[in-house]
């Protein structure tokens, strides 16, 4: 029942990192965020957006791809969107849970964890079952590089 097109939203919750889900419900900012086995959707507060740039100003293309892919590590073509803390590697994330309903979420690509917000709390997976999820990655355009 929620709004299709969805936005990787990032927002602090008592100084952690806090990767989420934003969308236009009938013209107001919608959210929802996991943290701590809860579910929040209601007064967030501030919070960033991931947004899409023009192609003639972006340095990146932009791909989901499995978590297999997106956590290997060494030489590889696509790189994981994260945000790096102390506590882990977040990166946005598609998970797909019961019924075969597909939620953006977000995923600790070092330590095999992902997580969504739902019917009123935290789903959490762990190990070989966040494989099959699908992580936003980025590679490098000719001429650029990351830093």
């Amino acid at each position: 029942g929620q709004n299709p097109d969805q936005y990787v939203a990032l927002w602090y919750q008592q100084g952690e990192l806090v990767m989420g889900r934003i969308w236009n419900e009938g013209g107001k900012v919608a959210a929802n965020f996991d943290w701590f086995n809860n579910e929040y959707k209601s007064n967030i507060g501030s919070i960033q957006v991931l947004v899409e740039l023009p192609d003639q100003i972006r340095g990146f293309d932009y791909a989901w791809k499995t978590f297999k892919e997106a956590a290997v590590f060494g030489e590889k073509e696509w790189f994981p969107v994260h945000v790096e803390y102390h506590k882990g590697d977040i990166s946005p994330c598609v998970l797909t849970v019961e019924g075969g309903k597909q939620i953006l979420g977000k995923v600790d690509v070092r330590n095999e964890r992902a997580t969504v917000a739902f019917g009123g709390k935290e789903h959490i997976f762990v190990g070989p079952t966040v494989h099959p999820f699908m992580v936003l990655c980025r590679k490098a355009r000719p001429g650029h590089k990351f830093d």
